[in-house]
Parts: structure tokens; C-alpha cells; sequence
């Protein structure tokens, strides 16, 4: 429920909500998950999340397909884009940022309120929603409960 939203909210994004999750989280002493994995199936693929925050990873995200590779060297701001198709083809994917990491999600953000919007047709409350439902299975799979789930 801490850092498994990282992962868990570009999944949701990309694919929807699955069909199925299941986790496995080691607890810190202070009550949160320090690192854990979820295994999520969807009708026609599957995904596997790790995450942490006591451990340092230098791996990159991938999405793997039959025709090929999608690796993200930082998915948290999409630099590093790369298409690796199954032949060996590399293709350099990446569209420069012009701005810092934040600029971009801060400018859409403004533009929503100038807009009178109330959600972001990118960013959406159904993701959002989604994503909550996703990491609600992942920590009932490994027996969290919170106070409030008993009201």
C-alpha cells in the first residue's frame, strides 16, 4: 500500500484492471511494506511488479510481447524508450523532455482548473480507483488488514 503503487499505477494505465492478484510483501518493524512482488493475471497476459525501498534495482521496466520489447530505463518519467522487436531490431523510442520531470504532469494539471475540469482524461479516477482495488487484493493476499476494514 506504500511503494507498490509505482508499480501497480503504469500497470492499470497500460492494461486495465486484472482479473487476478496475488503478493508477496516482507514488512518493515514501522508496519509498511519495505519490498514485495505481485503477480497479476489478466485474461490474455500477465504481470509480474517488484518493488522496494530498502533495495536499490538497475533494472529497467520491460513489456514484453510476441513481436518484441518495450524497455523503460525510468518509468517513472518515461526517459529511455526502447523498442527491441523480435528479429533483434532496436529502436530507439524516447521523445525528449523539454522540462523537468514534473513540469509536464504540473502544466496538464493547471490547464484541468483554467479548463474548469475535474479529471484529467489522462490521469483518470477510474485508474485511480483501479489501481486502489489492485493494491486492496495484493495486501488481503498476504493478510493485512487495516482497522478500518472491520467497519
Amino acid at each position: 500500500m506504500d511503494i507498490g503503487v509505482y508499480t501497480a499505477y503504469p500497470m492499470v494505465a497500460l492494461f486495465g484492471e486484472p482479473d487476478h492478484v496475488s503478493a508477496n510483501v516482507m514488512m518493515l518493524d514501522s508496519g509498511v511494506d519495505g519490498l514485495g512482488t505481485m503477480a497479476i493475471k489478466y485474461p490474455e497476459l500477465t504481470a509480474d511488479l517488484m518493488f522496494s525501498k530498502i533495495t536499490n534495482s538497475h533494472v529497467p521496466s520491460e513489456v514484453q510481447g510476441e513481436n518484441g520489447t518495450i524497455v523503460i530505463d525510468k518509468i517513472s518519467d518515461m526517459q529511455g524508450l526502447t523498442r527491441i522487436d523480435k528479429d533483434g531490431t532496436i529502436t530507439n523510442i524516447s521523445v525528449e523532455q523539454k522540462q523537468e520531470t514534473m513540469f509536464y504532469e504540473i502544466d496538464h494539471f493547471v490547464e484541468l482548473i483554467k479548463a474548469g475540469q475535474l479529471e484529467s482524461p489522462i490521469n483518470s479516477f477510474e485508474n485511480s480507483l483501479t489501481t486502489i482495488k489492485v493494491l486492496d487484493q495484493a495486501r488481503k493476499s498476504v493478510g493485512l488488514v487495516f482497522p478500518a476494514d472491520s467497519k
